[in-house]
């Protein structure tokens, strides 16, 4: 824009404004009146013209053959027209002034980018600050959730306009850890957490793009996926990002210094807590204990209610131990019982949580597993029991078809009930 002032008032011309075209055709002083016969004798539009206020000459100023303002005279004091002496004074002044204007122009242009730089250090300097104490709370924050929960926030402090989330994967896709967001809706979180174990091999744009027709509730704003690296490397968790549009390159790199501070952190915390979860084992079979079970139990049903994901529970009594123990000693019901754990551990899957509960009886947690899953599990059972000396009772529940309270009651009692099978025909058994 070209802006120059007449008295107090500011006067702003557009680049594009039809006026510019004018006065590179007119270069010389020119009456206002016969500016604007000019202007409409032309075709140009009035309203272009009616931009400048209404004196009794104008100047353009040019340098090098470029536009550089304006100057309007008003009427002299006396009254009289300029005379033909006075009009080539002003347009030699016009000469004269043409440098002077440029160098305004670029001092402006200076002090913009020395304004532009200074905000850019500000900010820069803002960033190193955040990443600094981001670093050291992150290790000093022993719960994950609000770990995560605080680096979002950070996050925010220098891109407020974006809307986030934070995804921890556990031994599989499948497996939430934890995963937490900061403005992303309700709705679209549920979608992206139900995803959440193709996200790193789909366009998340793409995916939300399909599922839009049949949930109108899904937005256009841009996504983006930023995986959170372990040390393998493999992908341990993802940050998802709404609005990343709003972001420029050195945004994301600025993002991305965030996850690599978070990623070891977060996969220390994970390691801490297997270890934990190693310590709550059974002396004999080295599978966990019933303490362990009763807590992973409260976890699941913590998680089907934050992330709708469902869980199923095998209940599993070993049949003959009593006999075993009673004919052969109890070293000959250890090694039954510990015949029963290989072919538990070698069926199930890494996430799987086998637990023994009492002296014959075990449970398999299987979080992020629907019943039809299950079902696979525990055909995978069955037919290694089949290949072995040993036999067991099985049930089998699942969240699917039970509320998170009554899964583990249930699979007791389907337990109870393929026990009374096995006293009625043990042909299946030995």
């Amino acid at each position: 824009n070209t802006e120059k002032t007449l008295g107090n008032n500011s006067i702003q011309i557009p680049v594009k404004n039809n006026l510019i075209e004018v006065f590179y055709m007119n270069r010389t002083l020119i009456t206002y009146e016969k500016l604007e016969e000019y202007v409409l004798n032309h075709g140009y539009s009035i309203s272009d013209f009616k931009l400048l206020p209404i004196s009794e000459l104008v100047l353009p100023i040019f340098f090098q053959e470029h536009f550089k303002g304006l100057i309007l005279i008003d009427n002299k004091l006396d009254g009289f027209e300029y005379y033909a002496n006075e009009k080539e004074f002003l347009s030699q002044l016009g000469l004269i002034l043409g440098p002077y204007f440029a160098n305004a122009e670029l001092l402006q242009g200076l002090e913009k980018k020395v304004e532009q730089r200074t905000i850019e250090i500000a900010k820069q300097n803002q960033i190193f600050r955040i990443l600094l104490e981001h670093s050291t709370t992150i290790e000093l924050t022993d719960d994950i959730e609000k770990m995560f929960d605080y680096t979002l926030k950070e996050i925010k402090k220098v891109f407020p306009d974006l809307e986030l989330g934070i995804i921890l994967n556990g031994g599989r896709p499948e497996i939430i850890e934890c995963a937490i967001c900061e403005g992303i809706t309700k709705e679209e979180w549920d979608f992206i957490l139900k995803h959440n174990f193709i996200l790193g091999d789909i366009d998340i744009n793409q995916l939300f793009f399909e599922s839009k027709q049949n949930k109108k509730y899904l937005s256009d704003i841009d996504w983006m996926i930023l995986p959170m690296l372990g040390r393998e490397p493999r992908v341990i968790g993802n940050l998802i990002i709404k609005g990343s549009n709003k972001l420029n390159d050195k945004g994301i790199e600025t993002i991305i210094l965030f996850l690599n501070q978070l990623a070891p952190v977060s996969e220390n915390k994970l390691l801490n807590l297997r270890l934990e979860r190693m310590a709550n084992t059974d002396a004999l079979t080295g599978v966990y204990n019933r303490a362990y079970f009763e807590g992973q139990l409260k976890e699941a049903e913590q998680k089907l209610n934050k992330y709708a994901k469902a869980f199923s529970i095998f209940v599993i009594d070993v049949n003959g131990l009593k006999q075993v123990n009673d004919s052969m000693g109890h070293e000959a019901g250890d090694k039954m019982i510990k015949d029963v754990v290989n072919i538990l551990i070698l069926a199930c899957r890494v996430t799987d949580i086998v637990c023994r509960i009492g002296g014959d009886e075990f449970v398999i947690l299987c979080p992020a597993t629907g019943y039809g899953q299950a079902q696979i599990l525990l055909n995978r059972i069955r037919e290694k029991e089949e290949a072995s000396s040993v036999r067991f009772s099985i049930g089998l529940a699942s969240s699917d078809n039970f509320s998170p309270q009554e899964v583990f009651k249930e699979a007791d009692k389907l337990m109870y009930a393929d026990k009374a099978a096995y006293y009625e025909r043990k042909t299946r058994y030995r």
